[in-house]
């Protein structure tokens, strides 16, 4: 029902666009849509969504405004194509060369996917193994250290550094010698403004995230409960309590298996193309030295000068004035 209803919308989105016909003939089934005997069919609609990566196309088709363009697009498109054919604009040799050139680049790339289609690939399920049995310690998921902590801040305009030191040195005390009421301490001293949410709770404090020494300080503590020493963060002084650590866990290999495989399959299709695409470049070359020089100055203004010979020029001068110097003096 929901496709039945943006069809509906896409037809009338695009009928928008010009007159009706009093009288409309039947479309063909693959034709989209019809402008002045121009005709946009789905094979013109594939050829554009070539355009599009390919993972990207069905959210992109899914919308009756992008249709919208993309049909009111190829239809100007051919329009104006027509023109320029009645204009025997196709028959100028700059034109005929750059169409030349589009149906070079569309067949060189239909035969890089063809390539690409066409490769035998190897059993990726042994190497899989192979590989997980040979880098284990590729796949192991990082365990996670919660602690809770208490943050008495040193941007405290009523509060210098000196009192923050006194005041987290209590709280340290305090927190060692009856672990169990750190609850109390967080709520009484922290002036960290997520305590009211979280109590001081962080659930992962090793992270690359969070400032280094915290988390190096939440990276020593072992034993649930144990207090840490006194530690400096550009927010002011900290104490953590460790609430509990989960260790490193190797995964399995039917776990990774599937990310395995695809990294292998990746990266073979990648060197067999790169090794493909070398192919040509590795082939003997004659090159016309007087032409490929040319290049350089072929498609420049006649003021151009390039960076190469102002500095020359610039360089030529300075010594000019250097050498002419003496003879003004004297």
């Amino acid at each position: 029902m929901k496709f039945q209803v943006q069809a509906i919308a896409c037809a009338m989105i695009l009928l928008s666009q010009g007159a009706l016909a009093a009288e409309s003939k039947p479309l063909k089934p693959d034709v989209v849509a019809v402008q002045d005997g121009v005709e946009v069919t789905l094979k013109d609609v594939d050829a554009e969504a070539e355009n599009i990566p390919e993972k990207d196309r069905a959210g992109f088709f899914d919308s009756p405004k992008r249709i919208e363009s993309t049909v009111m697009g190829i239809l100007q498109k051919k329009e104006m194509a027509a023109q320029a054919r009645a204009q025997h604009l196709d028959r100028d040799p700059a034109v005929k060369a750059q169409i030349e050139a589009a149906i070079t680049a569309t067949l060189a790339k239909a035969q890089i996917d063809h390539y690409r289609e066409s490769l035998k690939l190897p059993d990726f399920d042994a190497l899989a193994k192979e590989y997980y049995l040979g880098h284990k310690d590729e796949f192991i998921e990082k365990g996670k250290v919660e602690v809770q902590h208490v943050l008495v801040a040193t941007k405290d305009p009523a509060r210098n550094d000196a009192d923050a030191k006194a005041l987290i040195g209590k709280i340290a005390a305090e927190a060692k010698a009856h672990p169990d009421h750190f609850d109390d301490l967080v709520a009484k001293y922290s002036d960290d403004p997520s305590k009211s949410k979280n109590n001081g709770h962080i659930n992962n404090a090793t992270s690359p995230k969070l400032a280094p020494t915290f988390a190096d300080a939440a990276e020593r503590l072992h034993t649930p409960d144990e207090i840490s020493s006194i530690v400096k963060t550009e927010f002011g002084y900290h104490v953590l309590k460790l609430i509990k650590r989960i260790p490193d866990k190797q995964l399995e290999f039917e776990q990774v298996h599937s990310r395995i495989v695809a990294r292998l399959k990746s990266t073979y299709i990648e060197q067999q193309m790169t090794q493909y695409t070398n192919e040509f470049r590795g082939r003997p070359l004659q090159a016309n030295p007087d032409v490929v020089a040319s290049l350089r100055t072929r498609y420049a203004p006649k003021d151009y000068v390039s960076p190469e010979d102002a500095a020359d020029d610039a360089a030529t001068k300075t010594q000019q004035d250097q050498q002419a110097k003496p003879a003004d003096q004297h």
